[in-house]
C-alpha cells in the first residue's frame, strides 16, 4: 500500500511539474513574440436628430445650406496596441469604412497621444482614408466624424497591416469563461479527492483547472492593461 501510495505521489509531482512547464513555457512565448497591432475604439456612435412621431417632418438638419438625414456624430480612436512600432511602409490602404451610401460631411483630428502626431487623411465620400504615418506602442489618434446617409450605422477599419492585423477593441467575455470554467475544474477536481479511486483523475482536473484559471486571468489582465493604457 505504501508503495502504492509513492508511485501515485511520484505520478501526481510528474504531472505538476509538467504542467507548471507548459504553463512557463505559454508565458514566456506571449511575451517574448512580436504583436504588431493596429486596434480601433468606437468611442461613441449617435444620431444628432433622433426621430419620432412627434417631430417627424417638422425638423431639419442642414449642412451648407442643403438638408441632409440620418446625420451621426461618431468618435473613432486608432491605437498601436502591440509591443512592436507600426512603420509607414505597414500600411496597405487603411481606411475606417462608415459603410455604402454613407457620406462623410466632416471629420477631424480632436487628439492625438503623444501631441506632435501629424496625421493626413484624405474623405472620398463613405471612407477616411488613412495616410501612412509611424505609430510607436501606445502611440494613438482620435478622430470625430459627421455622416449623413448613414443607414448601415456600423464603423469599420479595413486594409491591411504588414506582418499584423486590424482588430477591434471591444469588450469580451471568452477570458471570463474560460477562466470560470477552469475554476469549475478545479472544484471537481477537488472533490474527487476523497474517492482513492479517482485520486490521480481529481489531481489531473484539478492542476488542469488551476492552469486554465491562471493563463486567461493573465490574459485578462493584459487585455485590461491594454484598454486602459489606450485611454
Amino acid at each position: 500500500m505504501g508503495d502504492l501510495f509513492n508511485d501515485s505521489m511520484l505520478q501526481v509531482l510528474i504531472l505538476i511539474i509538467g504542467i507548471l512547464t507548459i504553463f512557463v513555457m505559454i508565458l514566456i512565448f506571449l511575451l517574448s513574440r512580436k504583436n504588431k497591432t493596429l486596434a480601433y475604439q468606437i468611442l461613441s456612435n449617435n444620431p444628432i436628430l433622433l426621430k419620432g412621431k412627434e417631430i417627424e417632418g417638422k425638423l431639419q438638419i442642414l449642412f451648407n445650406s442643403q438638408p441632409v438625414e440620418d446625420v451621426y456624430l461618431s468618435v473613432v480612436r486608432l491605437i498601436n496596441s502591440g509591443n512592436t512600432q507600426i512603420e509607414t511602409k505597414d500600411y496597405d490602404n487603411v481606411y475606417i469604412d462608415f459603410g455604402a451610401g454613407a457620406n462623410i460631411l466632416t471629420a477631424e483630428v480632436t487628439e492625438t497621444k503623444p501631441d506632435k502626431i501629424k496625421v493626413n487623411t484624405q474623405i472620398s465620400n463613405n471612407k477616411l482614408l488613412l495616410e501612412p504615418l509611424l505609430l510607436n506602442r501606445r502611440n494613438s489618434i482620435t478622430l470625430k466624424f459627421i455622416v449623413s446617409h448613414f443607414t448601415r450605422k456600423k464603423i469599420t477599419v479595413e486594409g491591411r497591416i504588414s506582418g499584423g492585423e486590424i482588430k477591434e477593441l471591444k469588450e469580451g467575455y471568452a477570458n471570463v469563461i474560460l477562466t470560470l470554467s477552469g475554476f469549475a475544474l478545479f472544484i471537481v477536481g477537488n472533490s474527487l479527492l476523497k474517492d482513492i479511486n479517482y485520486y490521480l483523475l481529481g489531481i489531473g482536473l484539478g492542476f488542469i483547472g488551476a492552469l486554465l484559471m491562471m493563463v486567461f486571468s493573465l490574459k485578462s489582465f493584459i487585455d485590461i492593461r491594454k484598454e486602459r493604457l489606450s485611454r
